[in-house]
């Protein structure tokens, strides 16, 4: 071989070594950067196993809260029913008091028609009156009752919560 074209063979291969050298480079740099890549990769795994773990942890607390919500609106609810009952069975006892009321309004127009009727015809008076007065003490004792009952607040029993 003449040396004219061995050194420029000589000379391509220094081109392709030299090449070689500098694509050598550029993998170990693009090595280094999937290094950091795949270490990020990692990292970003360890992250999001950790929000993984919160993401469960609130969903639990979620469910312990939600529990919570529902037994004391059930609570509630049954407080609501029993003050209902309350007061129905209040304004039972308030209907009943009235009429009670109603029936001694009209004993004692009916007794005082008789004490008019007996005095116009002379019999004992006193006994009629005492009858009278006893009858006009329930009416009075009823009405009061009734009163307090329609003024008396509606006083339920207070649950404590579990």
């Amino acid at each position: 071989m003449s040396t004219e074209r061995f050194d420029r063979l000589e000379n391509r291969f220094d081109g392709v070594d030299k090449q070689l050298v500098e694509h050598g480079v550029r993998f170990d740099r693009i090595e280094d950067r999937l290094d950091g890549v795949e270490k990020q990769m990692v990292e970003h795994g360890m992250r999001f196993d950790r929000i993984e773990k919160q993401l469960a942890e609130h969903d639990a607390r979620f469910d312990r809260i939600e529990k919570m919500f529902n037994n004391r609106f059930d609570q509630l609810e049954r407080m609501i029913s029993g003050l209902i009952a309350q007061v129905a069975l209040q304004n039972q006892k308030i209907d009943y008091a009235l009429s009670e009321i109603q029936k001694l309004h009209g004993q004692h127009g009916r007794l005082s028609q008789r004490v008019a009727h007996l005095e116009s015809n002379g019999f004992r008076v006193e006994q009629v009156e005492r009858r009278q007065d006893n009858h006009a003490a329930r009416l009075d004792k009823v009405e009061v009752e009734v009163a307090v009952l329609q003024e008396e607040p509606q006083r339920v029993p207070v649950e404590t919560a579990s």
